[in-house]
């Protein structure tokens, strides 16, 4: 399999309007991105295997990942905390909770 097959023009159009710095590659923000998941897990070599796992498709990024993860800005998570149970009371408390 090649790697990074995924990062097509379109991909590369579609992270370049809102993902990426500019001049930024999407290839540099993810070794960004898996540099500092190094930093934090303080796992030595975790970066590279990152990076290889995305070059071959193996996962796919958040957009609050892309944009933030690393950086000092925002963060980089898109999900809420909150557990909700198969019924509407459930399902219109989740969205209060998430609301407030």
């Amino acid at each position: 399999m090649k790697k990074f097959y995924w990062l097509n023009d379109d991909s590369k159009t579609f992270l370049s309007r809102g993902y990426l710095e500019k001049g930024e590659s999407p290839r540099t923000r993810i070794k960004n991105i898996a540099e500092a998941a190094e930093k934090y897990l303080e796992m030595p070599g975790y970066a590279d295997k990152f990076y290889d796992y995305m070059s071959r498709g193996f996962y796919s990024l958040s957009s609050p990942v892309w944009a933030n993860y690393g950086k000092e800005r925002g963060l980089p998570v898109s999900c809420f905390g909150s557990y909700i149970d198969d019924n509407m009371e459930s399902i219109l408390y989740g969205h209060a909770e998430s609301g407030m």
